[in-house]
């Protein structure tokens, strides 16, 4: 068996706030929320308390045919640890919205990491979140990002990107890494590891030197 000894860390739960609106990508909420759950669970430790969040609470469609629920508002949610911005073609529509823009300009301000998927990206630009930030987009968001946000620096080739407090990844599968790695910054790299290996993903870092604790 694997173990790997809990490090020194804050051992309350961090919020996670997941901005929820219409047409909002599924996977792109999913994918990095496993990785972000799953941290600690080992331990019997939550790593984040998650809030799902929309201008008021009730129900979102996706283009998948299921649907999200918003379980409070963003003025119930001002201060998150962590804002995760998902994607899909409602991020673009949400450009316009004045609600989700400026809780974002604000929650975003003060959270411990910012962490944008697809065109999530684009809604962190508008709340001028990434003035003078490497950023992981897909080509075909990079001329839109460049509109928003002037000062960003679209990065179309990384599956991932990581600048500072703020995390944008161009796809799920790079969310995916993405979350892994801000689980390294929050509980180390063995865990991170651990985290990667239940869910049969690769880790984003080279693994030969994090030790491995046998237990019999």
């Amino acid at each position: 068996m694997l173990e790997f000894p809990l490090p020194r860390m804050r051992t309350s739960s961090r919020c996670l706030s997941i901005v929820l609106f219409d047409e909002v990508a599924l996977l792109d909420v999913a994918a990095p929320l496993e990785v972000l759950t799953t941290a600690g669970r080992s331990w019997n430790f939550r790593l984040f308390k998650v809030r799902t969040v929309a201008g008021s609470p009730g129900r979102l469609k996706t283009p998948s045919q299921l649907t999200l629920e918003a379980t409070a508002s963003f003025d119930d949610v001002p201060s998150p640890d962590l804002v995760l911005v998902p994607g899909g073609y409602g991020a673009r529509r949400a450009l316009d919205d004045e609600a989700v823009v400026g809780y974002l300009s604000r929650a975003g301000a003060k959270a411990a990491h910012v962490f944008g998927v697809g065109n999530g990206a684009l809604l962190l630009g508008k709340a001028g979140l990434l003035d003078d930030v490497t950023v992981s987009i897909a080509a075909d968001g990079a001329a839109l990002l460049r509109e928003v946000a002037p000062r960003a620096r679209p990065d179309v080739d990384s599956r991932f990107c990581k600048d500072g407090r703020v995390v944008t990844a161009a796809t799920p599968g790079g969310a995916v890494d993405a979350a892994l790695r801000v689980v390294q910054d929050l509980l180390g790299k063995k865990q991170a590891l651990a985290v990667a290996l239940s869910l049969g993903a690769t880790p984003p870092f080279d693994s030969t030197d994090v030790a491995i604790v046998n237990s019999e």
